[in-house]
């Protein structure tokens, strides 16, 4: 009975924590983030492939192991180091793409706040500063 109310209490405060985590971080578009995947997976694989070239060429060159063993070794250190590569560079791209989204959501915000002071109307004139043609169209008939 105990592991049971365990477990539904971890899910309660991963449920939570996903909910603070929501709400910290901005709303990145599809398109953005799926080119931001693409450059890491790239960079990545570029990384990974330079890699276990010279991985291979280092450990077949020292003539301890064969080259069979050579080949795989270099296989798997391209392997790991071109996902962590990948990794790290798509969290540094979605780090980024979060600073612009919220530049450039706060240099909205201020855009609307400064839009909102200002009238939107042609004030009148003697004293009538406040008052608002309530009859205008916008054919411009009265």
């Amino acid at each position: 009975m105990s592991s049971s109310s365990e477990v539904l209490g971890d899910a309660a405060v991963a449920s939570a924590s996903d909910a603070q985590q929501q709400e910290q971080h901005p709303h990145l578009r599809t398109a953005d983030v799926g080119l931001s995947n693409k450059r890491a997976q790239l960079r990545g694989t570029a990384l990974g492939v330079s890699l276990g070239l010279v991985s291979m060429l280092v450990l077949g060159r020292s003539g301890r192991v064969s080259a069979n063993a050579a080949v795989l070794a270099g296989m798997a250190t391209g392997s790991a180091g071109g996902y962590i590569a990948t990794r790290v560079n798509l969290r540094s791209e979605l780090q980024r793409l979060e600073q612009q989204t919220r530049g450039r959501h706060d240099e909205m915000v201020s855009l609307d706040l400064k839009a909102g002071a200002q009238r939107s109307f042609d004030a009148g004139v003697g004293g009538l500063y406040d008052l608002r043609d309530r009859g205008s169209t916008t054919r411009g008939d009265h």
